[in-house]
């Protein structure tokens, strides 16, 4: 996403991303080798920290988050200190899955169980809890952005239907997004356990057209004076 905003900005423009905060570090993800590889020039990838970040204010144009502000550990201080680098005036707009679950609520059930006897055990049970684990909600970033300063603050509810053709294309997303990282890397046996998982509980979700999943969504936009 950021890369297709990158060149949105044309060739005299520019940008930096940041894959997470400082206190959970982690390499850049590839992102850098993945801009050479795109032919993109006018970016860059780091590691920093939200609250902190080591910029001179007025720095950027726009700032985005795609599904982060809900990953940070401490979201007053990001909040209170993202607005330093971008322009006066300038407004938040993000997103907030119901409950903070990306996929079916069985997703981490599945993941747990067939972690017993599988060669990336711990991996795949901090894999669960990490899917279980309670995330700022959009009535928990409304009162912060209260608190620090943001104005008009106001939440809008969405929800949408997505269909599955077939199992092959549940599994093909799952394989997509966080718990992919892990799942990518099971062995024969151990993928085809994961397998048999999702295709007991997705017999719940059948419809006439695939299987359904309902997700609902808060939108959440303020502005900062």
């Amino acid at each position: 996403m950021w890369t297709r905003c990158v060149r949105a900005t044309g060739v005299r423009g520019g940008g930096r991303a940041w894959p997470c905060a400082r206190d959970r570090p982690v390499a850049d993800d590839g992102g850098n080798e993945g801009l050479r590889l795109d032919n993109i020039s006018n970016a860059e990838v780091r590691v920093g920290d939200a609250e902190h970040i080591e910029l001179a204010d007025e720095s950027f144009d726009v700032v985005m988050c795609g599904f982060g502000v809900f990953l940070f550990s401490r979201a007053r201080g990001c909040s209170d200190g993202v607005p330093t680098c971008a322009p006066p005036g300038w407004s938040l707009r993000r997103v907030d899955l119901f409950h903070g679950v990306l996929d079916y609520p069985w997703l981490a059930e599945v993941v747990e169980e067939m972690s017993m006897g599988s060669e990336l055990e711990s991996q795949l049970r901090g894999a669960a809890a990490a899917m279980r684990r309670p995330l700022l909600d959009a009535e928990g970033v409304s009162q912060i952005l209260w608190e620090t300063r943001f104005e008009g603050v106001a939440v809008t509810t969405s929800e949408r239907r997505f269909v599955f053709a077939d199992v092959d294309a549940y599994l093909l997303w799952v394989r997509s997004h966080v718990v992919g990282v892990v799942l990518r890397r099971l062995s024969e046996r151990d993928w085809e356990r994961f397998r048999r998982g999702c295709v007991q509980r997705l017999e719940d979700h059948q419809a006439t057209d695939g299987y359904e999943l309902i997700k609902r969504a808060d939108f959440t936009v303020a502005h900062r004076a």
